[in-house]
């Protein structure tokens, strides 16, 4: 199996999707500066917010994706992470010591 570079256009699709991606988020920014979203019901402003950080969070991702893509081969010894199953439940409860500023996972027991 080859690289993500190597794969048939994989680069490629991940940019065009990005842009799709950026050029909807951004309409739909502007559309939150409008009357008439002020104007909606508070559920499909609320929903509209979930929609826009989700499109957010989701476009650094792809961001970061293409830029790993860019760069693989560049940094010998580079860890594989991206070739493990880790999965991060990001909503398992969460310590933070005493400072605040750094925090650790609670192991979550039924």
């Amino acid at each position: 199996m080859g690289n993500l570079t190597e794969k048939s256009g994989a680069l490629g699709r991940m940019k065009i999707e990005l842009q799709e991606l950026a050029d909807r988020h951004d309409k739909l920014a502007a559309f939150i500066d409008t009357p008439a979203y002020i104007n909606l019901s508070w559920q499909e402003r609320d929903d509209l917010n979930r929609q826009y950080w989700a499109m957010d969070n989701y476009r650094t991702i792809l961001q970061r994706r293409i830029e790993c893509a860019q760069d693989i081969g560049s940094e010998p010894n580079r860890p594989e992470a991206a070739s493990t199953n880790t999965f991060i439940d990001t909503d398992a409860p969460v310590q933070v010591t005493g400072d605040g500023s750094s925090e650790t996972p609670i192991p979550f027991n039924d």
